[in-house]
């Protein structure tokens, strides 16, 4: 009888025994024996302080899985041209230098009908240390083969193939090379770079590496405490992510079809997730992007036109020599020692100074109107007939920017204690002249506030117009994100779980 090795270096202490349990516990009470069953079998070898080297063999009924483990050991099981296998079965081999068994475990059909098989073979490959897949010699490139391949290999387990009967290999046909080649490359074109790939037959064959193998397979037995503590470490990953997705079933079944609905396909982990989810995003972004440049180039389109329409006011001609005079006149006619005539004078004085301000304010409106609106009214219903489409606005609004120029403006601009210079009939010209022109500008700022806010609009309809032919990608983003969110819940979770466990926080860390 051999010895079994003992795991000299082994972690496990009482604090991790008890964090198993309380994981085992939640498993058990969310009614996940099975799987509580699983974990405790996968860190046995921890916990005991010895361990085996386990080898799941798996494959397609008929690859010849039990009769090249009867090869390996030396051991009878079942074989035959029916499936035999439907429960695992166990032959080991023994490394007789070290003391240390190797398990071969025969595992049912990976393409049973029966759901049973495939649920006691994903069982047991929990428990490998490496996964051999045995394919045939003929059906190598089978969907099956590559698409296992790929899983195995992205859970993070060790993978070797094998390609089994090549004795059915004939050279005419093809030299034994180039099907070496033609394997290697279906494997590597489809993601798949397994630690090896062995040839073999149980019967006579020059191209069998049977001898190989079992010289690898007992060669298992040099892996030193850490790499089994690591390889256990990565199947308790497995059945803890397990685990957290059962805890999130709906919302996990949920996100699974919608992205399974676009993509007919999930992403392999959250980075391909994100992957997917940039490429999907590029035409949002870019629409996203180009509605934000012409809403800058709007914003300064429109600064632009404020600035120049207000140039036009700054600089409208609307007092003259000649309308500076009649303001001047009629500031002269303000002053206390102002008269007109001899008799009937207080009445003659009132009538001169009406008809002065009169005078002023005929000419000073008409220059306003000539010099100011009109131009002014002009020059904004040419940029809007640019900026606005027809009909989203009124051009007769524009007849409404003007300001009322009445003797009560003109009056409320007379500083009474200057009336005494000389000089004050030109500044007050100016000052009635400030007035018109700021009343104006604030009359074409909120009128220009109202458009601006209608060119906003007119922008941002066609926006929605253009994402509307981007909506399967919309969806498809949110579909992603949803994706994203409970994965990452998840990862949070079982990560969070394994940390607990002492023995596993170690490995994790180192």
């Amino acid at each position: 009888m051999v010895q079994q090795r003992t795991v000299a270096d082994t972690a496990w202490t009482p604090e991790s025994e008890r964090a198993l349990n309380q994981v085992c516990a939640e498993m058990e009470k969310q009614g996940q024996n099975e799987l509580s069953e699983r974990l405790r079998a996968i860190v046995s070898p921890l916990r005991e302080g010895q361990w085996k080297i386990v080898v799941a063999f798996c494959g397609l009924f008929s690859a010849g899985k039990s009769s090249l483990i009867n090869a390996l050991t030396g051991a009878s099981l079942a074989t035959g041209a029916v499936p035999t296998t439907a429960k695992v079965e166990t032959a080991a081999m023994v490394n007789e230098e070290l003391g240390c068994e190797i398990d071969l475990l025969d595992t049912p059909g990976i393409d049973s009908t029966d759901a049973s098989h495939e649920a006691e073979t994903l069982a047991h490959l929990y428990l490998a240390d490496l996964v051999a897949l045995v394919m045939d010699y003929q059906h190598v490139e089978a969907d099956e083969h590559l698409e296992w391949a790929k899983r195995l290999q992205d859970e993070g387990k060790r993978l070797i193939l094998i390609v089994h009967q090549v004795d059915k290999h004939l050279d005419f046909e093809l030299s034994f090379e180039e099907y070496q080649e033609r394997v290697e490359t279906a494997f590597s074109a489809f993601g798949v770079e397994p630690e090896r790939i062995f040839y073999t037959s149980t019967r006579p064959s020059p191209y069998s590496q049977i001898v190989e193998l079992q010289s690898f397979l007992l060669g298992l037995a040099h892996i030193s405490p850490w790499e089994k503590q690591f390889s256990i470490y990565i199947r308790v990953q497995e059945i803890l992510r397990q685990f957290a997705q059962i805890c999130h079933q709906e919302e996990w079944q949920k996100v699974q079809e919608d992205v399974m609905d676009i993509f007919g396909q999930f992403p392999e982990n959250a980075q391909e997730a994100r992957q997917w989810l940039e490429t999907r995003s590029k035409s949002i972004l870019k629409v996203q992007k180009d509605y934000q440049l012409r809403l800058d180039e709007l914003q300064d389109k429109w600064n632009h036109e404020r600035i120049e329409l207000a140039r036009l006011i700054e600089l409208a001609q609307i007092s003259p020599y000649e309308t500076t005079e009649l303001g001047r006149k009629y500031v002269e006619s303000l002053r206390s020692d102002f008269r007109v005539g001899w008799f009937g004078r207080e009445k003659k004085t009132e009538q001169e100074r009406e008809q002065r301000i009169q005078n002023f304010l005929n000419d000073l409106t008409d220059r306003a109107q000539k010099n100011l609106f009109w131009p002014l009214q002009s020059a904004l219903r040419a940029f809007l007939q640019e900026e606005l489409s027809s009909g989203t606005w009124d051009a007769a609004q524009l007849d409404n920017l003007t300001v009322p120029i009445s003797s009560e403006l003109l009056q409320r601009q007379i500083k009474s204690g200057a009336l005494v210079s000389a000089d004050y009939g030109y500044q007050y010209v100016r000052d009635v002249v400030a007035a018109i022109r700021g009343q104006t500008l604030a009359r074409l700022q909120m009128m220009l506030d109202d458009y601006q806010q209608l060119a906003i609009v007119q922008l941002q309809e066609e926006e929605q117009s253009i994402k509307q032919t981007f909506a399967p990608d919309v969806e498809a983003c949110r579909a992603l994100n949803a994706w994203l969110q409970v994965y990452e819940s998840i990862e949070r979770e079982w990560r969070q779980k394994l940390n607990e466990i002492p023995v596993f926080s170690e490995v994790g860390a180192g």
